[in-house]
């Protein structure tokens, strides 16, 4: 016999024996119960993960693209600021353009602006106002 056989052998005795009985403690309560669909739900096992992770040309600020919470929408690109270490939403799929990209994000040379893609147009948007403006549709 394989150990694959020898080990399903002894434990298939083992739980005809009673010998393997789950332990019980009335101080804990009982966990909720999982079905497949829980554990394949949008940010199921461990919330959103960011992407798109760009640090600005000077490296003072971190463009990315995450989950916000409360949004109906989805995504939103987040800024985080070195130096402050602080975080703000720059834009969000809720009032961004139709068909913009959200993930394409370019920083400009100058680390004022941010370039973002989609459907067809370029947008960029200042980070003092966060107001994305077309500059290219085709």
């Amino acid at each position: 016999m394989n150990r694959l056989a020898i080990i399903l052998l002894l434990l298939s005795v083992a739980l005809l024996a009673g010998g393997c009985r789950p332990v019980v403690r009335s101080d804990v309560p009982p966990a909720a119960t999982l079905s497949p669909r829980d554990l394949i739900a949008a940010n199921a096992l461990g919330g959103s993960i960011p992407a798109s992770l760009a640090w600005s040309p000077l490296g003072a600020q971190l463009a990315y693209v995450a989950h916000q919470a409360g949004n109906a929408a989805g995504d939103a690109v987040f800024l985080y600021d070195a130096d402050t270490q602080s975080t703000r939403v720059l834009l969000d799929a809720a009032t961004a353009p139709a068909g913009i990209d959200l993930s394409s994000l370019q920083w400009s040379p100058q680390g004022d602006t941010l370039l973002f893609g989609g459907a067809g147009a370029l947008w960029v948007v200042n980070l003092a106002d966060g107001v994305p403006e077309p500059v290219a549709a085709g």
